[in-house]
């Protein structure tokens, strides 16, 4: 299960487009349309957050890398407790590596994973003859396969996450997976615009979280995170403003948990 910054990282880096709506690697989000950063080319995020009890800080959220046909290879994250200066180039000792391989097609096809702890992650992406994204495979303690389903316009309605199932050795050991098991199930919703309205994610048959989202005429505005499926009032509340190119320039996330108020700054190359 992806956690809340990762989420939120989703959706700063989407593309002004219509087509685009989250990062590569992330379910739902569809390889065969144009790449988020070739669009955005975000080198850093910066954040600034207000906490009544700890006070203000202000730390190095993210760094994206991308080569020069705009295609992200790289992304380096903090540790939450070690969180880079707002001025560091450099990796720091607790940071969470990706690394980003594509096709020919310049389609997404490996993603590598090093996190804090130096755990190695491989994760998988397989097409059919459209381009379009038929399973993804992650591997690690928390292994997962998953499957998709698409409307009639092309848009991922549908992710279904599975975990492997093993036989047993003579000392009790994993050896071959026996079956799959299912597990997680993304579900997504769009508009008559085709624009992503409402993601929502279970853990088995167990409500985990959705999102909903806002626009003004084609740019995403905002987005609201419930972790209770009846409540009105959500989680955090989430809005975005760009820059007079239309890029994006920040979002402020306020949480109604805990009464934290966070902003993400986003910086960009020189192309």
């Amino acid at each position: 299960m992806k956690n809340i910054s990762t989420t939120i990282l989703s959706i700063l880096i989407i593309t002004t487009t219509v087509s685009a709506q989250l990062r590569p690697g992330e379910i739902g989000y569809n390889p065969a349309i144009e790449k988020v950063y070739a669009a955005l080319r975000i080198q850093k995020i910066n954040t600034f957050q207000t906490n009544p009890e700890y006070g203000n800080e202000e730390f190095l959220y993210a760094i994206g890398l991308v080569d020069e046909s705009g295609k992200i290879t790289e992304e380096k994250y903090p540790s939450l407790d070690n969180y880079f200066s707002t001025d560091d180039e450099g990796y720091g000792d607790d940071t969470s590596h990706y690394f980003y391989e594509y096709t020919s097609d310049n389609l997404i096809k490996h993603i590598t994973s090093l996190d804090f702890d130096l755990n190695t992650v491989e994760t998988y992406f397989v097409y059919n003859e459209k381009g379009k994204l038929v399973e993804k495979t992650e591997g690690g303690a928390e292994a997962r396969r998953y499957t998709f389903e698409y409307d009639d316009k092309g848009n991922i309605t549908k992710a279904k996450g599975q975990t492997p199932v093993y036989t047993s050795g003579e000392k009790g050991t994993p050896v071959d997976i026996q079956s799959w098991k299912d597990v997680d199930l993304y579900t997504y919703k769009y508009n008559d615009n085709n624009q992503l309205i409402e993601t929502q994610f279970k853990y088995g048959n167990e409500f985990s979280y959705k999102i909903l989202y806002t626009y003004e005429s084609s740019r995403i505005s905002g987005f609201k995170m419930y972790s209770d499926e009846k409540s009105k009032t959500p989680d955090n509340i989430n809005t975005l403003t760009y820059n007079s190119n239309g890029t994006l320039d920040k979002m402020v996330v306020v949480s109604n948990l805990n009464n934290t108020r966070i902003t993400y700054r986003c910086a960009y190359d020189s192309k």
